[in-house]
């Protein structure tokens, strides 16, 4: 079994340009997946959720889904290791705490991954919520099909984007002289990772000090 502590120790690797790193935030407890792979999203959150990756995957462009990218059979990640945020929200200093969040560091190819601005997701659950029926609302198509078009790969996000962390967490704003045709701004930038990522591919980056909130769905 591959321990958190085997991946703790795994040395640091440099970047090249067929090589860069992502940030996956996801419950210690479900370490025991990288064994055989770290295991996309599917399956986990809620019912609407689960219904809303398929049905967002119905209206990926034909460039992305021949790369063999799509949320069901992916890990989400963040282009920045700055998660100190994503810490602060989602943990309290409970005294019966059952888990904790871990922080990964994904190798992935810079052009073979995708960038998509997760700003409009909550739009788009809530088109398709309580629907005895899964569809997509006239506007929920809208958001979706916003999100995948505004996407591009992690390569040219890098060329294109300046970072930015502040008390809210990563703030990412198009540079000078880039096109205008792409976003001013992505609010809640998200990598697609095609899964299962070998566990080669990982190291342990951060762990919270304090457990995950009780009512969270993770």
């Amino acid at each position: 079994m591959v321990s958190l502590e085997t991946l703790a120790r795994l040395p640091t690797k440099p970047h090249t340009d067929e090589r860069d790193f992502v940030y996956h935030v996801t419950l210690r407890s479900r370490l025991g997946d990288i064994v055989s792979g770290l295991a996309s999203n599917q399956s986990r959150g809620s019912q609407d959720w689960q219904r809303m990756e398929n049905l967002m995957d119905l209206v990926r462009p034909d460039c992305i889904a021949c790369m063999g990218i799509s949320r069901v059979s992916s890990i989400y990640a963040l282009p920045d290791s700055s998660v100190e945020a994503i810490y602060a929200k989602n943990t309290a200093p409970l005294k019966n705490g059952k888990d904790f969040l871990v922080t990964l560091e994904i190798e992935v190819d810079p052009e073979n991954v995708i960038v998509c601005d997760a700003a409009n997701i909550s739009f788009i659950v809530g088109g398709i919520r309580g629907r005895r029926k899964a569809r997509f609302s006239k506007t929920s198509v809208e958001y979706a099909q916003r999100y995948w078009q505004a996407s591009l790969s992690l390569k040219d996000f890098r060329c294109s984007y300046s970072l930015e962390v502040n008390k809210s967490g990563l703030r990412c704003v198009r540079k000078p002289n880039v096109s205008e045709q792409l976003p001013y701004t992505f609010i809640y930038p998200e990598v697609l990772v095609p899964a299962p990522v070998n566990p080669g591919r990982l190291r342990w980056v951060s762990s919270s000090a304090r457990p995950v909130k009780e009512y969270l769905d993770w």
